[in-house]
């Protein structure tokens, strides 16, 4: 007989297994949350989709020419750098608040905590595919595209999603005992903005190549955009999105273990 998870005398290792063991439930409720923010609307979740288009359009119209860029070619670049960042300031930004959120659930159900920042963090991938779509039909449309690349940016992405998901989970769980975190977070993450490659291309640098190989969501952002576009990424960028998933989650699970017994009083 399988045991049955218990929030109030179980660990933290054991809570994430059993979130894990979830992930198809978490991931149909977070497709039914997307889906109750959008209804009776007349495009639904492709909403998503318009306003990244506009942002994209939008921001292009200015920095290209700020920059001196191909406008054909600075679009698509502009467009998926945009798409993979929301997925990254959604899963890390917004998951500073996840477990606060939902401490209402958490104080009168015995599931696993953590099972709460994993539905968030899998709706911000639904939106991810819905933001990528402007991106992906520029590049279609100026002939970039190509099977290999399409596949080796997904792969690129999961990568991209597990390096980042303990960062989301990290963040909750510190946010849960100091209030003053997630404020904290949206700053740092729009200074990030500007130190990552996302309106600007890695060559402006010149010398200051070092901002680069010090950010590490450079390296995030790069295995799944430069494929996509039909540009090989860097060889050592999967091993260090590899590394920062890894030694991360090791990090952050024996953190969770330690803390696991206090979350919910913190909440």
């Amino acid at each position: 007989m399988t045991a049955v998870y218990d929030s109030r005398t179980d660990r933290g290792i054991a809570d994430l297994k059993a979130a894990l063991a979830q992930a198809g439930l978490l991931w149909m409720l977070a497709l039914r949350d997307i889906r109750a923010r959008y209804r009776r609307s007349t495009l639904g979740p492709f909403w998503i989709t318009a306003s990244m288009t506009a942002t994209v359009f939008g921001m292009s119209f200015v920095f290209a020419a700020l920059m001196n860029r191909d406008y054909q070619d600075y679009v698509p670049y502009l467009a998926v750098g945009m798409a993979v960042w929301s997925l990254l300031t959604g899963m890390i930004g917004e998951g500073s608040t996840a477990l606060i959120n939902a401490a209402h659930v958490v104080k009168n159900t015995t599931g696993p905590l953590s099972a709460h920042v994993f539905r968030q963090q899998f709706q911000h991938l639904i939106f991810y595919a819905h933001n990528i779509l402007p991106g992906f039909a520029l590049i279609l449309l100026v002939g970039h595209a190509s099977l290999a690349g399409t596949l080796l940016s997904i792969c690129g992405l999961a990568l991209t999603f597990f390096a980042a998901s303990w960062m989301g989970l990290l963040v909750a769980v510190i946010s849960a005992r100091f209030r003053d975190v997630p404020q904290i977070v949206v700053n740092v993450v729009q200074v990030l903005f500007f130190l990552t490659p996302i309106i600007w291309n890695p060559a402006d640098l010149g010398r200051n190549r070092f901002v680069l190989d010090l950010n590490p969501f450079y390296y995030l952002v790069t295995i799944v955009r430069d494929p996509l576009r039909g540009v090989l990424p860097p060889g050592h960028a999967w091993l260090v999105v590899a590394a920062i998933g890894i030694i991360g989650w090791i990090v952050t699970a024996l953190v969770y273990e330690r803390v696991h017994d206090r979350l919910t009083k913190w909440l």
